[in-house]
């Protein structure tokens, strides 16, 4: 096997890695069950959860409210997955190579999200309110604010979603994207609507909304608790900025959430006093924000790091758990595919809540590191943290529209034999997907794992 014969385009072998014979509806089945999974990802459930909270908050007896709510919520996910859907199409059709949470990528991205994170968490604490002046103006008034908030809050389900990449998708996404647009952009719009069911569900079907909890005091303390998991997610996506930017960059993330915070409250104290000085402070501190996030640079796809300046440092990427691991490129891979070695070759990023997971419940383990090392297999990582052509090369050849994906060559195999396993790991299901790979190889067969 030669490099060439590698390097060739990926869309020759992407059907091949596709769940056998999955057609259009499968995939859209695919796509469905991923979202309604996707909702119990960590990155969506505190937002579903204050979604279910303005719920409880309704008169139970105006059900068209609730109707209207579950209705304009299901909206905003789906004018959202129509935007990443199509944005990602138009990149990949003017020959940029992108995928899944390609925005993510992108350090001013998380900088903004960031901040929306600090936002959403300030007014959960009650530091300022959205629409308190028009309080109380009328009936009419206050539901427009509802279908409002439930349509914005689809909008932010699906930004937060991103990070994760729930079983069932990365299949049908990856068939999505070798896929005619328009039958790419239905898929899309089939994982929203499995995002959207429960809430749509609980808004449609009174017998389902009794289940909710009556309101109560409860309600205020539940609110402020779900301000954390927000902070939580702003201090991640700032650590994000860091890996891909340096730490300098992280501080200056952290430099403009603080400005960005002081605006918020003082907006929130003008409605309480000196109305003019507080808006004044606020909007200062606003421009603050914006001038200091402004300086947070994206990274240089083509700089070397300085601890990389020696071949060693070039191919080694540390350890996981008992794992030593060395660098993805396309010249190691085939070269260890070639000399017969089993070779284990995963795919992450740092943004990416699912591989983190699996690294810590899974791959670091002392089971799978015994096992790895009993069978003499070698690591390779492939990091999509930041905008890495090459590697969106290698996930379209196996059909993925992005990360995780593990891919185990046994020894012997070719590029075509590899085991691709699911996107949610244990250590057995690594150690057996290993063995029954090596198994499958010996006797002359291939198959795939996810």
């Amino acid at each position: 096997m030669t490099l060439a014969g590698a390097l060739a385009p990926a869309s020759a072998n992407a059907a091949s890695s596709t769940p056998e014979g999955m057609a259009v509806g499968g995939a859209l089945l695919f796509a469905f069950v991923g979202g309604l999974i996707l909702n119990l990802m960590p990155c969506v459930f505190p937002v579903l959860s204050i979604k279910a909270l303005s719920l409880v908050e309704m008169p139970r007896e105006n059900r068209r409210l609730a109707r209207q709510s579950g209705a304009l919520y299901t909206a905003g996910i789906l004018v959202a997955f129509a935007a990443v859907g199509g944005a990602l199409l138009a990149l990949r059709a003017a020959g940029q190579a992108a995928g899944w949470g390609f925005q993510l990528q992108n350090p001013a991205f998380n900088l903004v999200l960031g901040l929306l994170m600090l936002a959403i968490g300030l007014n959960l604490l009650g530091v300022f309110e959205v629409g308190s002046r028009i309080a109380g103006t009328g009936e009419s008034l206050t539901a427009g604010g509802e279908r409002r908030a439930a349509f914005f809050t689809g909008l932010l389900a699906v930004v937060v979603a991103t990070p994760c990449t729930a079983p069932f998708m990365a299949g049908a996404l990856g068939y999505a994207l070798m896929q005619p647009g328009a039958v790419a952009l239905a898929i899309f719009l089939s994982l929203g609507l499995g995002l959207a069911a429960p809430y749509l569900l609980i808004s449609l079907v009174p017998a389902v909304g009794r289940v909710l909890p009556r309101p109560g005091p409860w309600m205020s303390g539940f609110r402020n608790v779900l301000a954390f998991p927000m902070f939580a997610t702003g201090v991640w996506l700032f650590w994000i900025i860091g890996k891909q930017a340096g730490v300098n960059a992280m501080a200056v993330a952290f430099a403009a959430a603080l400005c960005f915070g002081f605006a918020l409250w003082a907006w929130g104290r003008s409605a309480t006093a000196r109305p003019w000085r507080w808006r004044t402070a606020a909007a200062t501190a606003l421009v603050a924000a914006v001038a200091v996030g402004a300086t947070v640079e994206r990274p240089d796809p083509e700089a070397v790091p300085e601890a990389a300046s020696t071949a060693d440092s070039v191919s080694h990427a540390g350890t996981l758990g008992l794992l030593q691991l060395e660098r993805f490129s396309p010249e190691r891979m085939t070269g260890y595919i070639d000399a017969q070695q089993p070779l284990f070759v995963y795919f992450t990023a740092d943004w990416c809540v699912n591989c983190k997971v699996n690294e810590r419940v899974a791959l670091s383990t002392d089971e799978v590191g015994d096992a790895f090392a009993k069978k003499g297999i070698k690591v390779l990582v492939g990091d999509w943290t930041n905008e890495d052509p090459v590697i969106t090369e290698w996930l379209q050849r196996y059909g993925r529209a992005g990360v995780p994906l593990y891919l185990y060559f046994p020894k012997g195999a070719s590029l075509e034999d590899a085991a691709i396993l699911p996107q949610v790991l244990l250590p057995e299901i690594v150690i057996q997907a290993i063995e029954r790979a090596d198994v499958l190889q010996r006797f002359g067969t291939s198959d795939t794992l996810s």
